[in-house]
């Protein structure tokens, strides 16, 4: 595994929840890399078995007909790649997350789509496919047009953020220095870092999806692309408003 060429160190993280910290950090070989995959693999397994028994269940007591099933998870998760381990940073692996939804007598079961979606999508979801009222307090949109049509889009980008230092290093302040926010549009993964503080972008980076989904290569800085940054970034700063400097003042003091 390599660092994406390029890209800044702000984007990396030293991996502690899998690797621990400081003179103890262990360091890991490829063979444990492979036994890490393997065992990820083996709960995938478990957690299909796991799914099994509900929709076993459902069948039992005759609720199929009148259930919607979700399943999902809150975050992706990197094994080694861009030799990074766990959740925490902004990269496609942890930003993308499994999600399948199965509805009664839906007449699309089985497809797939590679349309953007959030997970804040799946309440106003679940309102539109259950027939209740649409929300009108959330951020979020439905993504019953893609129940119909997998070839439906119904979001430009889809929004991820992580901060550094991450959750479990911010003593003294308790607060971040820097955070990252990124969005992924059809073609490409987008992302700012600002100081927490001030606001201001200290770091970008690009990837293209279309030749590059691994992401090994930041663009951000390559002339050729600089049409597409600036595109993304306007994309950005419309879907975030939270991201651009003097919205500090909005938020609660901290204790």
């Amino acid at each position: 595994p390599e660092w994406p060429k390029d890209a800044p160190r702000i984007a990396w993280h030293d991996s502690r929840e899998i690797l621990g910290s400081g003179p103890k950090a262990r360091k890991v070989t490829a063979d444990n890399i492979r036994e890490m995959r393997h065992g990820y693999l083996a709960n995938i397994s478990c957690m299909d078995a796991q799914v099994g028994k509900v929709l076993d269940a459902l069948d039992r007591l005759g609720l199929t007909d009148n259930t919607v099933i979700v399943f999902w998870s809150d975050h992706g998760y990197h094994l080694g790649e861009q030799t990074l381990f766990a959740k925490t940073s902004n990269f496609e692996l942890d930003a993308r997350v499994p999600m399948i939804i199965a509805t009664p007598q839906m007449k699309t079961a089985g497809k797939t789509t590679s349309s953007l979606a959030e997970l804040m999508d799946l309440y106003p979801t679940l309102a539109e496919v259950c027939g209740l009222p649409k929300p009108t307090t959330t951020d979020g949109v439905s993504l019953a047009p893609i129940l119909t049509d997998p070839a439906a889009t119904v979001r430009e980008a889809a929004l991820t953020q992580h901060s550094r230092p991450a959750y479990y290093d911010r003593e003294p302040e308790k607060v971040p220095t820097h955070m990252g926010y990124t969005i992924r549009t059809a073609t490409h993964r987008y992302t700012e870092w600002r100081n927490w503080k001030t606001g201001q972008t200290t770091d970008r980076e690009l990837y293209d999806h279309v030749n590059d989904p691994d992401e090994t290569v930041n663009l951000a800085g390559h002339a050729d692309q600089k049409d597409v940054l600036e595109d993304h970034a306007a994309l950005l700063g419309k879907m975030n408003p939270v991201c651009k400097p003097g919205w500090k003042p909005l938020l609660p003091p901290v204790p």
